[in-house]
């Protein structure tokens, strides 16, 4: 538990720009659901650099011996809600380096976002399209909304959050179908991800 901790750690920090070089890991080969033997994983600003039986770091790189521990590529949460800044660090803790959140206060997600990429705060990399839209007002204070009744409100919402540059545009299932379809029309039109 401990060394997936440290590597996931590693890689969701800003840590992750000097080297890494991970020895004698079992790679779980998540295509063909197979392990292969022991090997050497090099990672290079953040990416895999090589991987092979015998690797050589370069200077100053950090080594981690991984032998009897195994090595799968980074999970995603594809539907979260952050809604607290301590909430982060334990997606590093079981693998997650990546979270969709699906609705949340985008300014302080967006404040998160930017601590992690800095290196001041542990956790996955964040795509979030802020408050989503629906037809009717949240009672969660934990997920504010975006009301929107009508097409031109979709169409005026859209450009705001697009404006906000949200990796894509969040709804509820209580917006209204006309409000829908011209919220994906508009989405299309500018090549934006609805969800």
């Amino acid at each position: 538990m401990l060394s997936r901790f440290l590597i996931c750690v590693y890689l969701c920090s800003s840590a992750a720009k000097s080297d890494l070089l991970i020895r004698n890991a079992t790679i779980i080969d998540v295509a063909t659901g197979r392990a292969t033997p022991p090997r050497s994983i090099l990672i290079h600003n953040a990416k895999i650099a090589a991987i092979g039986s015998s690797i050589h770091a370069p200077q100053a790189t950090r080594i981690i011996d991984a032998r009897g521990k195994f090595v799968i590529p980074g999970l995603w949460d594809m539907h979260a809600h952050l809604t607290a800044r301590n909430q982060l660090p334990s997606y590093a803790r079981y693998g997650v380096t990546g979270v969709r959140d699906m609705g949340s206060d985008y300014d302080r997600v967006n404040l998160w976002r930017g601590e992690i990429q800095k290196g001041s705060l542990i956790g996955p990399h964040i795509e979030t399209c802020g408050p989503p839209l629906d037809g009717v007002p949240s009672s969660n204070p934990n997920l504010p909304v975006r009301v929107v009744r009508t097409p031109e409100e979709a169409r005026t919402v859209f450009n705001q959050l697009d404006d906000e540059s949200v990796d894509f545009i969040g709804i509820l299932p209580q917006l209204p179908r006309d409000a829908y379809f011209a919220l994906v029309e508009r989405a299309r039109k500018y090549h934006s991800a609805v969800a």
